[in-house]
C-alpha cells in the first residue's frame, strides 16, 4: 500500500514541474516572439 501513495505523489510531483516547465517555455516563446517581432521593425525601418 506505501509503495502506491509513493507512486501517485511522484506523479503528482511529476504534474506539478510539468506545470511550471510549460509556463516558463510559454513565457519564453512569449519573450521570443517580442525579440523577432523588434528585429522585423528594425529591417523595416532600414528600407523604409
Amino acid at each position: 500500500m506505501p509503495a502506491i501513495v509513493k507512486l501517485i505523489d511522484v506523479i503528482f510531483f511529476l504534474q506539478e514541474i510539468n506545470k511550471t516547465n510549460c509556463a516558463l517555455t510559454f513565457s519564453h516563446s512569449l519573450v521570443l516572439g517580442e525579440r523577432l517581432f523588434e528585429k522585423v521593425n528594425k529591417s523595416r525601418l532600414l528600407l523604409e
